[in-house]
Formats: C-alpha cells, sequence, structure tokens
C-alpha cells in the first residue's frame, strides 16, 4: 500500500508542471496565413481577430541567445512584433518569451507563461512562428497596466523569401 501512494504521488507532481516560474506554457491558437501577422485576442467571451500583411522580418535563432523575432507590417520601422526568448528551439517546440506586440495600435507587453514555438514551413528559411502571450500589461513600458485575456499571434514570412 505504501508503494502505491509513493507511485501516486509522483505521478500528480508531475501535473501542471512548467519550466520555470509562473503559469504552465501555452500554444498559440492564431491562424497563419503565408505572408501574414495573424493576432487572435481573447477578453472573456470576446474575440478579436485581425491580420496585417507582413512588410519585413528579421529572425535570430541560431548562435548565441537572446534569439530574437522583429515583424515588421507597414513597409517603414515600427514593429509589430518584438520577441526575444533564451534557450534554442526545435521545430514543435514551446520556449518561454518576453517581448511586445502592437495589434491595432496597442502595445501589448507578454508576460509570465508567454511562449514562442518555432513551425514547420514548408522548408522555407524563415519558419512560420506561433506566440502566446499570458499575463498581459499594456502601456509605453513593460510591465505595463493589467490588461485582461490573451494574445496569440502567428507570424508566417514564408512568402517574403
Amino acid at each position: 500500500m505504501g508503494a502505491r501512494r509513493a507511485v501516486l504521488g509522483l505521478a500528480l507532481g508531475f501535473i501542471g508542471c512548467s519550466s520555470g516560474s509562473g503559469p504552465p506554457l501555452a500554444s498559440s491558437n492564431a491562424p497563419c496565413t503565408a505572408g501574414e501577422v495573424s493576432f487572435l485576442q481573447q477578453q472573456g467571451s470576446t474575440l478579436l481577430a485581425v491580420q496585417a500583411k507582413v512588410t519585413g522580418v528579421f529572425v535570430q535563432y541560431e548562435g548565441m541567445p537572446p534569439y530574437t523575432l522583429l515583424v515588421n507590417t507597414d513597409g517603414g520601422t515600427t514593429e509589430a512584433v518584438q520577441v526575444k526568448w533564451s534557450s534554442p528551439l526545435s521545430y514543435g517546440e514551446l520556449g518561454g518569451m518576453t517581448g511586445t506586440v502592437v495589434m491595432s495600435g496597442q502595445t501589448v507587453c507578454a508576460g509570465d507563461g508567454s511562449t514562442v514555438e518555432e513551425v514547420a514551413s514548408d522548408g522555407a528559411s524563415i519558419p512560420t512562428f506561433q506566440l502566446a502571450l499570458r499575463t498581459l500589461s499594456t502601456g509605453s513600458t513593460c510591465p505595463g497596466m493589467p490588461l485582461a485575456g490573451t494574445l496569440d499571434v502567428c507570424v508566417d514570412a514564408s512568402s517574403l523569401l
């Protein structure tokens, strides 16, 4: 009987674990469209979906950290997505990240539990990235004023090649 309790205790100990502190890592639910950055924001039962054409992208995901994804959607110098992560990713692997996303003119900061995931993109040299922003805040500096809900983002710049 004592061995059963120990096994059950070990099994329960792994439920809900995540790397680091904060909430468990989450996956993004934003749809992916070639050449676009897609935003899917949820606040309670309200869902807002916005898409913008990718006009420029910079990805540094090899070599020394921090690894970086910068995405431009206006043809100028304003980055709609600016995120960083510290561990190299393999396809389909989630990693914790920090950064900001500008959606509909509002800067949203990524807090604890936010993730970046590199997903296959038909052999393109610029892969598709899924971002799941959690523990949101907004403002000119991060962290800013708390913002309820979640924000998922998909960046597919494969058509720029």
